[in-house]
Formats: structure tokens, C-alpha cells, sequence
């Protein structure tokens, strides 16, 4: 699948900023698709080449030449935002694709994601990271009567073309709904913790401590991120006051750069703790952020005191939970609920200083609370936000929508597709009616009961259903209780069943019930989908069959990943045309009885997973 990804503040690890996209789309592309990132750079990152594409891990990257900065005015961001509009729908509708993802802020994104949508005559996902323009509005940048119905038009323009919303928090997501946008069409994928990165060295949180004389051993809090108006990291500098006038050791530390820079710094300097307990540093990369964690003992996301902002999901909070830090927050919302439920931090009063700091103070001195809070992070990092579950669903909702798109399109195929199915199938068990008999007899005769062998398998989307077949092996067990290898219960009868494809004659019916297809990739084991990689578990995005491309292609003398490699290739290459010679090789296999068997085994060896994802 190829995936048209637009988002303007991309970042990479050694660029400072959020990596949501970036470790995003790596995966997509380890899954075994083609991602195109369309993306710009601010003005002073740019050469004198101008605009230019690139590889990042994998990843294609068109990068505009669009200046940005959080240091702009509000009228400067918004040319900035419909100068990239306008670059990225032209550069998207010529690279064409079969999905175009598109990711806000700000929701200007969705213009040029729509207008390539509507040339390539493809499905558009977005996601929002923030409500717009409610935020916009509850912090002032938008006033105007005239703007702010501009804007609310292009908010409900742009879910009307969207044909699926990703929603960055439970808050977001109800908000979206609000407009009238269909609830079963919007999905909540938080921000998430990227483990890889976060698990540093400790001494490189030590080189941190010992790189600065005013850090060394002393308890740290940091700070790490924009400091913009929703922000509001000049209350920072207010609880660093007032923890001094308790516990002048403390040290405060912002690491980040923005609009709000030279205010935070008036601000600290005004109440005397500039470079005394509370610094600044440079705005860093991410893997330096990484570092600046490891040595922190407690780290902090702010905003100011709005409650439209509550449904923030920030990078840096997720950022805390997978170093294994404590996180402190000063808004309620969501993630005040996970940190009560947890104990993975705390939340501090916004409006009473004097009780943050107080807060603040006795659990950076308390290291019982420390080392379990840390805990409960890493364990929220580990099991609730890890960035590998987060991008199998978004590539799980992509996938989908493309078929879906894909199947919309190809309908008056699908019902021919299926009028086939039923058709062949009845013809198959009327034609075969004697032969079925027959067999039946002969597998009760030299088996015994029962002649069909019945098992639950999954089937479209996983969804679970009962498969009918010839029994081939005798029910020979060990002195456990458990059943012997297939080599020592597999008879002869049984393996010239299996090599002639008999067994499978009973399927018909289940074709009949509309359980599988005549051609589609074959049903296996339930507990095989938890050992699928992401890319191979889109063979489950058809119907199963009783043939399939990999039958045709090498069947049982394929290893695994062979076939899962054919089917996900039949999924993404279906075709009237592709079933019937499909059918018209499987009769040859048939008669030639190829691939019966991998070597070495009766039938085929357990799946036990993949090493490595799928590369396709």
C-alpha cells in the first residue's frame, strides 16, 4: 500500500520536536508499505538546494520549503499554513497513492489532503491532535466573527471528507462526534512511548548531571518542550520560587525554545531565580531529550488554565512514561485520571502555587515515591501506550479504509464474486455428490467416527467460524493425553486425501455459508493471530479460501513467510480475472500433486512467528 503522509512540523530524532509521525511511518514502512512524508522545514534549516526529497529510515521524504517558527505572530503562522497547503496538495496529487493519511495541527492539512484525495480518487484518514478551532478560540488567536465561522466551516468540511477520523484523546474524539460526524468512524490513538529511544544508558544522564556545576548530584526537575501561550511554562518558574524559599537545592530545568522564551526568562529573572534554581536551556534534539530524562527525577507538562485544553495529549508527558519518570501535570482531564489511577505522578493545583510546590517538594524528596511512580510509568509505557500497539491499530484502520474504498468501487464485482462462489459451490456438491458419499464412507470405514473433522478458524477480519474437512489422521494419542506428531496419525488413505486435495471437498459448504471463498488465502490456526506481524495479518483483510495464490505458488513447500508473502500480494492484487486462474492452476496442482508436504514434515510445521516484521 502506498500511503501519502502529510504532516508540516515533521521531525526526525536528530531534529527536536515530537516524533509521532516519524516513528509512525518507520513502522508502516517495516510493515511493508511505501510512505511518502510531505513535510517542510523552517527557513533556517534549508540549503541553498531549496526544496529536496530524501530517505529517512525507510521513509520518503518530500521536504517544502515553507518557513515556520512557534516565534511567529498568528498572522504569520496562518500564510505559513495555506503557503504549505497549497505546496503539499500539488506535490501529493502528483505523487499519487492509495490512501492519503493526513495529521493537524493545523487543520489547514486537510485542504491539500483532500484535493489529493479527490485526484487519485482515494480514501483521506485524518487525525487530530488538537480541537480546532476550539483551542484557537479559548486562547484568543481567534476573534474576529468572521474568522471563526471561516474556521468552523473548514473544521466541518474537513470531517465531511475525511472517510475516517483519528482522535489523539477520548475528549478529542467526543468533540469530533459533536459536529455530527458518525461515532463508529472515529477512533482514539493517543500519543505513545517510544521504549527504544528512551532507554538510555544511565550514564549519559550522569554526563548530563556532571556536564553543568549548578546540576551535579541535586534532586532535578524538568521541564522539555515548546514554550507557546497554551503552554504556560511561566508558571514553572513561579513554583520554582516558591520551592526555593522551602528547599534551595531543587534545581528547575526548561529544555525547549518558543514564543513564550523571552517571557518564561523576564518572568524568572523578575522573581530572582534565573540561573539560580531554575534554568534554560537550548531548545535539543530528541535523543538528547532522552538523556535529560534519564537524569531528571521528575518531569512536567503544563497548560494554562483552560479546560479546552485538558484534552491535550503532549508529547512530552508520553516522553516521561516511557523513560520511567514520574510526571507532573497542572490540569485535570484524562491524563489527570490515568495518574490517579496509576500513581504514575502528580497533579498540581494550577491556581495555587504555594500547594504545587509543596507537592513538588516532597516527592522529589521522598525516593520510596520516586522509585514507584517510576514504576507505574514504565509499566503505563509498557502495557497501555507502547508505540508498537498504537501504530498496528492505525495501520489496521488504514488498511481497512482502503478496502473498504476499494470494495465500494469494485461492488458490482464483489456481488459477481459472490453469485460465482454460491454458484460453484452448489454445482461442486451436485456434481459431486456420489464421490462425497463415498468418501464419507471410506473415512468412517478406516478411521471411524466422525468422518468430518471440524475446527474453529479465523476468518474475514479475524472473526472466528467452524471449517469442515475429510478427516485424514487417526485420533492416536500419548500417555498425556496429547495428540501424537501428524507423521505417526497421518494413514495412507489419508495422505492420498491430502495430496489430491479431497479433504477439502466438505469447505464447499462453508462457501455455501458464506464463511469463505472459493479463492482466498487459507484459513489457519485461532492462535496463529497473535504471532502474525502486522503486515501478515492483513491476509485476514478477505475471506479465506479453499485455494488460494500461495496454493498455486509452492503450497506446503513454502515456508511461512512465502506464503504469507502471496497472500498479502492476492489481498492487495484481487481480480475477477486472478480467481479464475487461480482455479484453472489449482486444478493443475491437483494433478500433479505438488507441495503436499514441507520437508521434512508430514504436513507443514507449526507457525511460531515471525523474527522480523514482513518486508514486502
Amino acid at each position: 500500500m502506498k500511503i501519502l503522509y502529510l504532516y508540516q512540523y515533521f521531525s526526525t530524532p536528530k531534529m527536536a520536536g515530537g516524533l509521532r509521525s516519524y516513528e509512525a511511518a518507520r513502522r508502516l514502512v517495516r510493515m511493508g508499505h511505501e510512505v511518502h512524508m510531505i513535510t517542510s522545514k523552517s527557513g533556517d534549516e534549508f540549503t541553498a538546494d531549496g526544496e529536496f526529497s530524501e530517505d529517512e529510515a525507510g521513509i520518503h521524504v518530500h521536504w517544502l520549503e515553507v518557513p515556520y517558527s512557534n516565534r511567529m505572530s498568528y498572522g504569520e503562522r496562518i500564510k505559513a499554513f495555506f503557503k504549505f497547503a497549497w505546496r503539499a496538495g500539488i506535490e501529493a496529487s502528483h505523487l499519487k497513492g492509495d490512501v492519503v493519511f493526513a495529521t493537524s495541527t493545523p487543520l489547514t492539512i486537510a485542504l491539500p489532503a483532500i484535493y489529493a484525495a479527490k485526484r487519485n480518487k482515494v480514501p483521506m484518514v485524518l487525525e487530530i491532535r488538537d480541537l480546532w478551532p476550539e483551542v484557537p478560540i479559548a486562547v484568543g488567536a481567534l476573534k474576529n466573527p468572521v474568522t471563526i465561522a471561516v474556521a468552523r466551516w473548514l473544521e466541518r468540511f474537513s470531517y465531511r471528507n475525511s472517510a475516517y477520523i483519528i482522535a489523539l484523546s477520548p475528549g478529542m474524539k467526543e468533540g469530533i462526534v459533536a459536529t455530527g460526524y458518525p461515532e463508529d468512524r472515529v477512533t482514539v490513538i493517543p500519543n505513545s512511548c517510544d521504549l527504544e529511544l528512551f532507554e538510555v544508558d544511565m550514564d549519559l544522564g550522569r554526563e548530563i548531571r556532571q556536564r553543568y556545576d549548578w546540576l551535579k548530584d541535586r534532586p532535578l526537575v524538568i521541564y522539555a518542550g515548546t514554550l507557546g501561550l497554551v503552554n504556560g511554562v511561566d508558571y514553572f518558574a513561579h513554583l520554582a520560587s516558591e520551592v526555593s524559599s522551602h528547599d534551595q537545592e531543587i534545581r528547575f530545568a526548561v529544555i525547549g525554545t518558543g514564543r513564550e522564551d523571552s517571557k518564561v526568562r523576564a518572568v524568572a529573572e523578575e522573581l530572582g531565580v534565573l540561573n539560580k534554581n531554575f534554568f534554560m536551556i537550548p531548545v535539543a534534539p530528541k535523543y538528547e531529550i532522552a538523556a535529560w530524562l534519564s537524569a531528571a527525577d521528575l518531569a512536567t507538562s503544563f497548560v494554562i488554565d483552560l479546560k479546552e485544553l485538558w484534552n491535550n495529549s503532549a508529547n512530552k508527558f508520553f516522553d516521561t512514561l516511557a523513560a520511567g519518570k514520574p510526571i507532573a501535570i497542572n490540569h485535570e482531564g484524562w491524563q489527570a485520571d490515568i495518574i490517579r489511577e496509576t500513581g504514575a505522578g502528580l497533579i498540581l493545583s494550577a491556581k495555587d502555587i504555594n500547594s504545587a510546590a509543596l507537592n513538588i517538594l516532597n516527592a522529589v524528596r521522598d525516593n520510596a515515591w520516586l522509585e514507584t511512580a517510576g514504576m507505574a510509568a514504565k509499566k503505563l509505557a509498557e502495557q497501555r501506550f507502547n508505540r508498537e500497539q498504537a501504530v498496528i491499530q492505525l495501520e489496521h484502520i488504514l488498511t481497512e479504509t482502503v478496502y473498504e474504498s476499494r470494495t465500494r468501487k469494485g461492488e458490482p464485482f464483489r456481488v459477481i464474486k459472490r453469485i460465482m462462489n454460491l454458484l460453484g459451490a452448489m454445482l461442486g456438491l451436485t456434481i459431486l455428490a456420489v464421490p462425497l458419499f463415498m468418501i464419507a464412507f471410506l473415512v468412517r470405514s478406516t478411521l471411524g467416527s466422525p468422518v468430518l473433522f471440524r475446527q474453529v478458524r479465523p476468518g474475514f477480519g479475524g472473526k472466528p467460524f467452524t471449517i469442515y474437512k475429510f478427516r485424514t489422521m487417526k485420533e492416536l494419542k500419548d500417555q498425556n493425553g496429547d495428540l501424537l506428531p501428524d507423521e505417526n496419525r497421518l494413514t495412507s488413505f489419508g495422505n492420498f486425501m491430502r495430496s489430491t486435495s479431497l479433504d477439502e471437498l466438505p469447505e464447499l459448504f462453508n462457501v455455501l455459508k458464506g464463511d469463505m471463498n472459493l479463492v482466498g488465502p487459507r484459513p489457519l490456526l485461532m492462535s496463529y493471530l497473535d504471532r502474525y506481524t502486522p503486515g501478515q495479518a492483513r491476509r485476514h483483510n478477505v475471506k479465506p479460501g479453499i485455494t488460494g495464490w500461495a496454493q498455486v505458488n509452492g503450497r506446503n513447500g513454502l515456508s511461512w513467510e512465502e506464503k504469507f508473502k502471496l497472500d498479502i500480494w492476492y489481498v492487495d492484487n484481487w481480480s475477477m480475472l486472478l480467481d479464475i486462474k487461480i482455479l484453472f492452476l489449482t486444478l493443475i496442482k491437483v494433478v500433479k500433486r505438488e507441495g503436499i508436504s514441507a520437508e521434512g514434515f508430514a504436513t507443514m510445521p507449526e507457525f511460531k512467528g515471525s523474527k522480523e516484521g514482513m518486508r514486502q
